[in-house]
C-alpha cells in the first residue's frame, strides 16, 4: 500500500467519524430541547398546591403532538415519555 492510498484511507475514516459525531451532537442537542421543554411544563403547572398533573399532562401532549415523527426532532419523544414519567410517578428521587 502507498503512501497516498493509506493517506485517503484515514482522510475516509475521519470524514464518517465526523459525520457520525454531527448526527450525535444533533440528537444531543435535541435531547436538551426536549429536556428543556419537560422543565417549561414543570414550572408552569406547578403552583401553590404543588404539581397539577392535569396541566402537566397537557402541556407535555401538546409539545409531542408539536414534535414530528421523523427526522432528528423525533428522539424528543422518548425523552418526554421517560422524564414525564419520572415526574408523574415519583421515580425522580432514589427510594431507601
Amino acid at each position: 500500500m502507498d503512501t497516498w492510498n493509506h493517506i485517503y484511507i484515514i482522510l475516509e475514516s475521519a470524514k464518517r467519524r465526523e459525520q457520525a459525531l454531527k448526527k450525535q451532537a444533533e440528537e444531543e442537542s435535541e435531547k436538551v430541547e426536549a429536556l428543556r421543554i419537560v422543565v417549561s411544563a414543570l414550572t408552569a403547572s406547578t403552583g401553590w398546591f404543588g404539581l397539577n398533573r392535569t396541566k402537566f399532562k397537557s402541556l407535555i401532549a401538546n409539545a409531542a403532538r408539536q414534535t414530528p415523527n421523523s427526522g432528528p426532532a423525533a428522539i424528543r419523544h422518548s425523552v418526554f415519555l421517560a422524564e414525564s414519567t419520572r415526574i408523574l410517578c415519583g421515580d425522580a428521587f432514589e427510594r431507601p
